[in-house]
């Protein structure tokens, strides 16, 4: 802090905090914290000296005869000397230590470059050092022979999860010293699998028509991933790849305005028919237009190599049963060689896209005018969900099953429908299975 007040930070990384300040004749300054000294210079640069052991200085002293510095420690009672001879001339030698540095997973070892200011007469040199846990020691590597070309030389140290390096600094006298500024350390981790889980279909669940099946993955090294999707009819013993994608509703309502549009302009006869040629063909194109704005150039596509982590399964490719399907998750995008799969195995569902079968009875009239239907339901393979009727196109009124709860695939059920005006009347009854298929049926009632 200067007379005027205005302050300037010297070092401001010292995170266990200072605990003894000290500065020499030359306007250096001493900061002991933690298990490091460090010497502020007047031009800003910091030097700075590191305990071997796990020891923390708590008191400096200084000797200004001798350039030398005296550092007590707390945590065993210590004190090193630190000194520069600059009268003798002798030449100058520093260690730096890096932190330890974690890849995440045994990797291979590449390169090790680095940038560093040499005046003439000085040196830097670098070692390495590996290990699998991560403080090092016994189980540790040796440090390495010294690499010495800045541009960069293969690291030697066995392949591992952990790597540390030291620099060796020289000079040839205090104050002709060199400064490390930038290493590189290149390695590529040893690829591990993707993880997948199926998300949809769950087990149980019933599926028909358009089944949307859908999955997680995950990659530890953020690879891109693939997905090939399967089923298997027999308990996992054999899979076949899915072939058959669903038609997007987009695409189908597209073609199926075409061909309405189409056979409206047929009937038509006032019409010349270049102009019929002229509107057959902008039906025609809009048509193309809606279908790809709904993404029929996905279908068709078979759920192989698939970039998304969900696909639209058109289900009448199997015959109704029991079914698993397979995700298998590949990191090859990233990895041409040597590529890692990962798998997920759903539960059993069905696939059920036969429609339930529907029967009524002869409507009876309460009354008050009111009618009741009664009748049964059933399924081949998904239970009945509900069944459910009404009136002229009216609102729907659910039906109830005889036996208290539909739960089986064949379900006897009643329907009650409220007080009816007088007249013939059009009573539609509808039954669902838990596949989402549905069929209807009507019938006339006369209230007189």
């Amino acid at each position: 802090v200067a007379a005027d007040g205005t302050a300037k930070r010297l070092l401001g990384r010292a995170a266990p905090g200072i605990s003894c300040l000290k500065a020499d004749g030359s306007d250096s300054v001493y900061a002991s914290s933690g298990s490091t000294v460090y010497k502020i210079n007047p031009d800003d640069t910091v030097q700075s000296f590191v305990a071997q052991a796990d020891e923390q200085f708590l008191s400096l002293a200084l000797d200004p005869t001798g350039n030398t510095v005296y550092a007590g420690t707390g945590t065993v009672g210590s004190v090193y000397k630190i000194s520069a001879n600059a009268a003798s001339g002798a030449p100058l030698a520093g260690v730096f230590q890096s932190t330890v540095h974690d890849t995440g997973g045994k990797s291979r070892w590449g390169t090790l470059a680095w940038t560093a200011d040499a005046p003439t007469g000085s040196s830097v040199a670098l070692q390495t050092r590996t290990g699998d846990v991560e403080r090092p020691d016994d189980s540790w590597s040796p440090w390495s022979a010294s690499y010495s070309s800045p541009r960069g030389q293969t690291i030697t140290s066995p392949s591992a999860r952990f790597i540390q390096y030291q620099a060796l600094l020289s000079g040839p006298a205090l104050g002709v010293a060199p400064k490390l500024r930038e290493v590189s350390l290149f390695y590529l981790p040893r690829n591990r699998a993707p993880v997948v889980q199926v998300v949809k279909p769950a087990g149980g669940d019933a599926l028909s028509k358009a089944a949307q099946l859908q999955w997680m993955a995950a990659d530890p090294e953020k690879d891109t991933l693939a997905y090939d999707v399967s089923y298997s009819a027999d308990g996992g013993k054999t899979w076949t790849p899915i072939k058959k994608r669903a038609l997007p509703s987009g695409s189908k309502a597209a073609k199926d305005t075409a061909a309405q549009s189409q056979a409206n302009l047929d009937k038509v006869t006032n019409v010349p028919p270049a102009i019929k040629a002229q509107i057959a063909a902008q039906v025609a194109a809009t048509a193309k237009a809606s279908a790809v704005t709904a993404g029929t150039d996905t279908a068709n596509k078979t759920a192989q190599n698939l970039k998304e982590t969900s696909y639209s399964w058109d289900t009448t490719e199997v015959p109704d049963g029991t079914y698993q399907i397979q995700v298998i998750a590949s990191d090859k995008p990233s990895n041409p060689v040597g590529a890692l799969t990962g798998k997920s195995v759903s539960n059993p569902f069905l696939v059920a896209n036969a429609l339930p079968k529907l029967t009524l009875g002869t409507p009876a009239l309460g009354t008050d005018k009111s009618v009741t239907v009664q009748g049964t339901a059933t399924t081949s393979l998904a239970f009945v969900r509900a069944v459910q009727g009404r009136a002229d196109s009216g609102d729907f009124v659910a039906a109830s099953a005889d036996d208290g709860l539909f739960d089986s695939g064949s379900e006897a059920w009643t329907l009650v429908l409220p007080p009816l005006s007088s007249g013939s009347h059009k009573i539609e009854v509808q039954a669902l299975d838990r596949a989402g298929n549905s069929v209807t049926q009507s019938v006339t009632v006369r209230v007189p």
